[in-house]
């Protein structure tokens, strides 16, 4: 079996999933509402990916279901919550920060962002940090090796060159948009 690449895990779809039950129990249906209400700019999957994600989710026993889906009824009644072992994947994933792509925080960090919104302060302060030292010390390590590349080689150069400059853009965003996240309850106010 090919092995998934670390970023590639990070942005998965399970992730939004997970964290939208964790919020609270919800139907597939009404999950696949809220990811194309509230999240369609970052998200683009269809009801039967959504069930798909789920059926994966309880075959790991990150989640679990209410009803037996054995009727037509009792399967539009199913409902999903996450269990123990879902919450602390989920909590795992929250806490390590994500690649310094754009892709990457574009998905999996602004996901996070949405998530951490709702779970409260803390997860929000600790989100912020960890991902704001984990693009500081991916620059640090990049700017060291273009000091290290010597001026013969100027594609190397403009290639890290560019790289250094969409993380110093990372940096500015990423403080802009700190200053102006604020938990639901005080956006509503």
């Amino acid at each position: 079996m090919p092995r998934v690449h670390a970023i590639t895990r990070m942005i998965s779809p399970e992730y939004v999933v997970l964290g939208l039950l964790k919020l609270e129990p919800s139907h597939g249906y009404l999950l696949h509402q809220r990811l194309e209400t509230e999240l369609n700019h970052l998200w683009r999957i269809s009801l039967s990916q959504v069930y798909n994600i789920l059926n994966r989710l309880e075959k790991h026993g990150y989640i679990q279901t209410t009803g037996d889906g054995s009727t037509k009824q009792d399967a539009e009644r199913v409902c999903f919550r996450i269990t123990k072992k879902g919450d602390q994947h989920l909590k795992t994933w929250m806490e390590t920060p994500v690649g310094p792509s754009i892709r990457a925080i574009r998905m999996a960090f602004i996901t996070k962002l949405y998530l951490a919104q709702y779970l409260g302060q803390p997860a929000l302060d600790n989100l912020s940090a960890t991902q704001r030292t984990a693009i500081d010390k991916q620059l640090e390590q990049l700017s060291t090796s273009l000091d290290a590349i010597p001026e013969a080689q100027l594609i190397n150069r403009l290639a890290l060159e560019m790289r250094i400059k969409q993380l110093e853009s990372l940096q500015i965003w990423f403080d802009g948009i700190m200053d102006n996240i604020a938990l639901p309850m005080e956006r509503d106010q």
